[in-house]
């Protein structure tokens, strides 16, 4: 069946916690309903003290799916843009299309000092990350490791959605390799029979089958919930994965979910994408390992500007020598 095309309406409930290994329920729940226009807001938001066979210091926490769009939500267009012909002046420097010397040595030394920026900035690297409605990473993170993991599946289709498990789990091994946490996902349209669970459910649903495919604390549990009326993305966390996956790691892994449900990847590339990009935003070096480089680039720019200003000043100075 794959990911609907829907819109509808959509309720929310903040993350909240409970102590004493004890679990943690939240997140969103969305429902489809017949048009885009309309749609409703509820929270909620509830904690329990729950725990199951040999997995009583796992976490739980969920997010609502956004609908699924057959074609890329964005689309570019384009159109001609003309400089006026004409003078440019400014206070001292009268300049025309046709550049005097002072203008083109100005011009020059402009150019060259934006070159040496730009290769500046390139050598730097990228600061921040930057990808609209997901968390940032603020925690460094070590590998956890792996012969702690007892490795099992990737994958229980229960949907029928998959047409590859070996394109589907790509992104899900690379999150294994790059965290030492190694991810299960279970896609279901309905549990145990039932078309429309509450989140408690789901939530015992998701200890449960931990406990049946799962003989270490190192995996993260994931259920991918579709009915076809809502859908949820809901996870366990076991206690060792746990010290990797803080709630911090679990947001931006269900953050991806929703990110990337707006685009036009196939299922198999959908749940790949989603496990790679969470992983490699989870272990990234966050802001504040970054503040060396800003400050460098700063200080560039404004040496840039200083010599601008100076190479500015020459020319005018030239300039009027030339007019006496």
């Amino acid at each position: 069946m794959g990911r609907s095309a829907a819109g509808g309406g959509h309720s929310s409930g903040g993350r909240s916690h409970s102590s004493g290994g004890g679990h943690s329920f939240g997140g969103h729940s969305h429902s489809y309903s017949s048009g885009r226009g309309s749609s409703s807001h509820s929270s909620f938001g509830f904690s329990g003290s729950s725990s199951h066979s040999g997995h009583s210091g796992s976490s739980f926490g969920s997010h609502g799916r956004r609908p699924y769009y057959s074609s890329p939500m964005y689309s570019y267009g384009g159109g001609n843009y003309f400089r006026r012909r004409g003078t440019f002046s400014s206070g001292s420097c009268c300049c025309t299309p046709t550049l005097t010397a002072g203008c083109g040595f100005v011009f020059i030394a402009m150019i060259v000092i934006f070159m040496i920026s730009g290769a500046l900035m390139a050598a730097i690297g990228p600061i921040g990350t930057g990808i609209g409605r997901v968390q940032e990473s603020t925690i460094v993170r070590e590998k956890l490791d792996r012969s702690n993991v007892i490795e099992t599946d990737y994958i229980e289709d229960q949907a029928g959605w998959i047409t590859s498990t070996y394109d589907a789990t790509k992104g899900m091994k690379k999150f294994f390799e790059r965290t030492g946490v190694q991810p299960f996902l279970i896609i279901s349209e309905e549990i145990e029979g039932n078309k429309y669970p509450s989140i408690e459910e789901l939530d015992e649903y998701l200890k449960k089958r931990y406990g049946e495919l799962i003989a270490d604390e190192q995996h993260i549990l994931v259920l991918f919930f579709d009915n076809g009326a809502r859908w949820d993305t809901r996870y366990n966390c076991g206690s060792k994965a746990k010290l990797l996956m803080d709630d911090e790691a679990c947001e931006i892994l269900l953050d991806y979910f929703d990110y990337y449900a707006e685009s036009d990847l196939n299922d198999d590339d959908y749940f790949s994408t989603v496990f790679d990009k969470a992983s490699e935003r989870i272990m990234s070096k966050p802001h504040f390992v970054t503040d060396s480089k800003v400050i460098t680039l700063i200080a560039f720019v404004v040496i840039d500007v200083v010599v601008l200003i100076i190479i500015i000043l020459l020319a005018v100075r030239r300039r009027k020598k030339r007019a006496l």
